[in-house]
């Protein structure tokens, strides 16, 4: 799971460049359903949290609002934080407000 997040953070470092982000966002599915796996493990937040928000990014930069959404709505589940004062849920926001743009 681990190696997992090291390509989304990849793609995420590289996500202007087309293939880079549709790889990246292409493995939001997957990282969801393995998070179980990484959540047993014990792994640490920034571990966690990391991969949902580049996630997040990936998707929303690629106009996959609605699953950007999802992934964060994912990290709020599980209690995560992003680091920012708004957390996941002003990411959220940030996220629809974005949509209304398109």
């Amino acid at each position: 799971m681990q190696a997992l997040g090291n390509v989304i953070s990849h793609c995420y470092k590289l996500r202007k460049q087309p293939q880079y982000l549709e790889y990246g966002a292409a493995l939001t599915q997957r990282f969801i359903n393995g998070y179980q796996l990484l959540n047993k493990i014990g792994d640490n937040v920034a571990a966690k949290s990391l991969p949902h928000m580049h996630l997040a990014t990936l998707l929303t930069d690629s106009g996959q609002f609605q699953q950007a959404v999802s992934v964060c709505q994912h990290a709020l589940e599980h209690q995560l934080t992003d680091g920012t004062v708004t957390g996941f849920e002003g990411r959220i926001k940030r996220i629809e407000k974005a949509q209304t743009k398109v």
